[in-house]
């Protein structure tokens, strides 16, 4: 049976089950790329958000810069 016969017939189940089996993954990668380019295009972002201004999250990631 492949991955794909696994997946929920649900597509939001779906999305979520396939996001789950790459967590780990997704992380092991993202701790190897250079910190120098996240932080530079964090603060690009941050330059452009208003003081007290708010930012909407959409779950793209490990949530590790939602502190800074």
């Amino acid at each position: 049976m492949s991955q794909a016969d696994d997946l929920p017939s649900d597509p939001k189940r779906a999305v979520a089950s396939g996001y789950d089996r790459i967590a780990e993954r997704y992380l092991r990668w993202t701790r190897e790329r250079p910190a120098a380019v996240r932080r530079r295009y964090l603060k690009l972002l941050m330059s452009r958000v208003p003081a007290g201004g708010r930012v909407l999250d959409l779950g793209c990631g490990d949530g590790a810069l939602l502190a800074y």
